[in-house]
């Protein structure tokens, strides 16, 4: 994981990590599908295995062989001195967790609820919004589950009642879908070949999405604007 300084032009890069049985961390191995992050919580999609919560405010400094350890062959170049965040909890969800995603009401404020979705080849995954849990009780409540009928979905997020998702097409220019969960439409605004994730940036009022295949690993930001919000 990697979070970017646009002001500065610098990046932190921070492993996901479980501490063993003898007390010692070691990466995280999950296909991280999507994230969210609220306060010091962070949510990861693992994908097959529910969503894993990450406590950011107890992260951890390694040095040398325990550096190397969480970084793996990513370590060459990165010296010897590695941040780990530590998992804290794993929620079951009774979805297959490929992708996260966060909502916001109209006026750009996060609400404590997020949205989990099912890659699949046929149309036949579904989303369910589930609120967060909080620090006691440790279960995502359920609110409502929908099957869009969009075959190979990977992100969505929700602002107000308009609900986008990506659809991967290959090496085609993904696919933006847009409406209120129910029966979304194609929207004409393209997204990266092999599109992943998708989040929403209400300071700067933008859409963002990547690519995942080698060679093409953009990051392309989509204007409120032209998504008529």
């Amino acid at each position: 994981m990697t979070f970017i300084d646009l002001e500065r032009s610098r990046h932190l890069d921070v492993a996901l990590t479980i501490e063993g049985e003898d007390g010692e961390l070691v990466p995280a191995q999950i296909h991280a599908g999507g994230l969210a992050w609220f306060g010091d919580r962070l949510f990861v999609a693992a994908t097959g295995q529910g969503i894993w919560e990450f406590d950011l405010s107890e992260s951890r400094r390694l040095r040398g062989a325990a550096a190397r350890r969480v970084v793996g062959a990513r370590g060459r170049g990165f010296g010897a001195v590695a941040l780990a965040a530590v998992r804290t909890q794993v929620h079951p969800v009774p979805l297959r967790c490929s992708f996260l995603g966060r909502v916001f009401d109209t006026d750009g404020a996060s609400l404590p609820r997020v949205l989990i979705g099912e890659y699949r080849g046929d149309k036949l995954g579904r989303i369910g919004e589930f609120t967060i849990p909080d620090e006691v009780d440790g279960s995502f409540g359920s609110v409502a589950e929908t099957s869009p009928q969009i075959a190979r979905m990977q992100g969505v997020v929700q602002w107000g009642t308009r609900r986008f998702i990506s659809q991967s097409r290959g090496l085609q220019p993904g696919a933006l879908w847009d409406g209120d969960g129910t029966a979304p439409q194609r929207s004409d605004v393209p997204l990266p070949i092999g599109c992943e994730d998708l989040a929403l940036d209400p300071e700067e009022r933008m859409l963002w999405s990547l690519g995942e295949h080698p060679w093409r690993r953009v990051v392309r930001g989509i204007p409120f604007a032209r998504l008529g919000l």
